[in-house]
């Protein structure tokens, strides 16, 4: 199917309406399921138009409730106009939306990968000979730039952090409540221009207006073990309390 400069595939797409909720008023589908769906994003000549300011805070409300009950994902390919790829093998979840409240299931992601494409220069070099570096493409094509972006691309972070004013942090109400009691990962993969893998994630979650609850967040990782909670609140002074263990392997 194409849609503009986006294309989508699907191999297999199945959807079980259930009719044992229509009396009260709720959306109800017992199974919505997709395998080996394959999304293309192409470049939008659109322009975005620029960010409003001010105005109240964008609230989130469904007209009535909705719920899947059997929410199954496999095999899905995600490819952004810029060579960005998102997959992953299995999602499995189950959802709830009613009034501005989000409330998912224990949900399971297996074998994601997010591939980020390589430097000009990479690309340049790769199965070729020649005896430029990737590294010396690469500094050619920043001296090019804008002399404010190479001057800011060239500078140490503790330069960039000295030369910027302080940021005021404005007070942030989340347009949806979100409650994400169990979110499992495994496998992880990290490719393209940077490679790393994560073994396992879980991870919980609870929003509520300006206030975000980190219940759990453990990591497993070649290089290390971590596990944190944290508390903060998006308005004021950013209140944030947490707690971390970290164990590093050498």
């Amino acid at each position: 199917m194409q849609l503009g400069e986006t294309r989508i595939g699907v191999d297999e797409f199945e959807l079980q309406w259930s009719d044992d909720c229509v009396l009260s008023g709720r959306l109800c589908i017992d199974t919505l399921r997709a395998v080996g769906a394959d999304i293309r994003l192409g470049t939008s000549s659109e322009e975005e138009p620029p960010p409003e300011e001010g105005g109240a805070p964008l609230e989130i409300r469904f007209p009535f409730p909705i719920e899947v009950r059997s929410l199954q994902l496999d095999d899905v390919n995600l490819r952004l106009a810029d060579g960005t790829e998102v997959a992953w093998r299995s999602l499995s979840s189950a959802v709830v939306a009613e009034g501005n409240d989000v409330r998912l299931a224990p949900t399971h992601l297996e074998q994601p990968r997010l591939y980020l494409p390589p430097s000009a220069g990479v690309l340049l070099t790769q199965a070729t000979e020649t005896p430029l570096s990737a590294e010396a493409i690469d500094a050619a094509i920043l001296l090019r730039e804008p002399q404010d972006e190479a001057v800011l691309a060239v500078e140490s972070p503790e330069e960039q952090l000295e030369a910027r004013e302080r940021l005021e942090l404005p007070d942030i109400t989340l347009p949806v409540d979100i409650q994400i009691p169990e979110f499992t990962l495994n496998d992880f993969r990290l490719e393209g221009a940077t490679e790393y893998r994560v073994e396992r994630l879980h991870l919980g979650l609870i929003t509520e207006g300006d206030r975000v609850e980190l219940t759990e967040l453990a990591v497993v990782t070649p290089d290390a073990e971590a596990e944190l909670t944290a508390k903060a609140t998006l308005s004021g002074s950013y209140p944030l309390e947490a707690r971390l263990n970290v164990e590093l392997f050498f």
